[in-house]
């Protein structure tokens, strides 16, 4: 009997480490990207697989095998579960925050929606690649470009939740409603272009959340129907290259900060109602290829400076 037992226990030992590594290895899609790629190599070099109850591929700290995988030099670490959760929970986001787009924007209409009509999240980050417009770098969504698409409606509040985003556009749509506020939770973005020759219809004021883009190098907000005043949080903006502002309702007068921006190459304030004398600190301004003040009630010269090339008819810019 006690040979027939231990037979009996080594097989079933067999057969719950196969069962094991068989979960683990479901779990593991793209072994060059996903954070499973160590647990991939592990498995490939035919490593003793570990306790994993719940078949999540990740190693509890108070699994019996914790210590013996965390000091074993001979074999690569294996993600722990807070990585792996931390992960999921990126996706997750992810997932939703570009769900409540589709939806807000009547996604089942835009010229290419591929990718974007799941039910069900992927099951890495890297997967997002697949959906038409956007981009995945080093692990996090990276560009969200959605220029000319058919895009409807709002935007959602949850696009402040894409915060590893370095470009956002939006333009040559037809969107309505206001900026959401979360928009300045965005503080990776270089690119932000909303604009775009009188398609979109945004309305009410710039949110000064955007002044918390303290990396945006191109700021688009052309063309739409935007009120108020020009926000003074604009002026924390100092690597912006161009600014484009033109095409809305935008009152009162051209601020002084305007000044500060010095690596401003083009600024686009034309057709909105501005008033009052143009401030002498856009003398500053020394980079400057192209200043754009006409079709408003604007008074006094044009401040000279080394290359102020003065007011003219603007193309559509590229965003950097």
């Amino acid at each position: 009997m006690p040979p027939f037992h231990t037979k009996t226990y080594g097989a079933v030992g067999l057969l719950i480490i196969a069962i094991l590594i068989g979960s683990c290895d479901s779990q593991i899609t793209d072994p060059e990207t996903s954070i499973h790629n160590k647990a991939n190599e592990r498995i490939t070099e035919g490593a003793p697989a570990f306790e994993d109850p719940l078949g999540d591929g990740c190693l509890r700290e108070d699994s019996k095998d914790f210590e013996e995988f965390k000091t074993s030099e001979d074999q690569p670490d294996w993600p722990t579960c807070e990585e792996v959760q931390e992960e999921q929970r990126k996706i997750e986001t992810t997932f939703n925050a570009l769900k409540a787009l589709y939806r807000a924007t009547n996604g089942g209409s835009w010229h290419n929606s591929t990718g974007w009509d799941t039910t069900t999240a992927p099951t890495s980050i890297e997967d997002f690649n697949d959906w038409y417009g956007v981009t995945v770098e080093g692990g996090n969504l990276t560009n969200l470009d959605m220029i000319q698409n058919d895009l409807t409606g709002t935007i959602p509040p949850e696009i402040g939740n894409l915060t590893n985003l370095q470009t956002l556009s939006l333009g040559l749509n037809q969107l309505t409603g206001t900026i959401p506020p979360e928009i300045g939770n965005l503080t990776n973005l270089r690119n932000l272009d909303l604009g775009v020759v009188g398609v979109n219809q945004l309305t009410g004021p710039i949110p000064p959340e955007i002044g918390n883009l303290t990396n945006l190098t191109f700021l688009g907000l052309w063309d739409n129907e935007l009120t108020g005043t020009i926000p003074a949080e604009i002026g924390n903006l100092t690597n912006l290259v161009e600014l484009l502002l033109s095409g809305n309702e935008l009152t009162g007068p051209i601020p002084a900060w305007i000044g500060n921006l010095t690596n401003l190459t083009i600024l686009g304030l034309w057709d909105n109602e501005l008033t009052g004398t143009i401030p002498a600190e856009i003398g500053n301004l020394t980079n400057l290829v192209e200043l754009l003040l006409s079709g408003n009630e604007l008074t006094g010269p044009i401040p000279p400076s080394p290359t102020n090339p003065g007011t003219k008819t603007h193309p559509r810019p590229q965003p950097n």
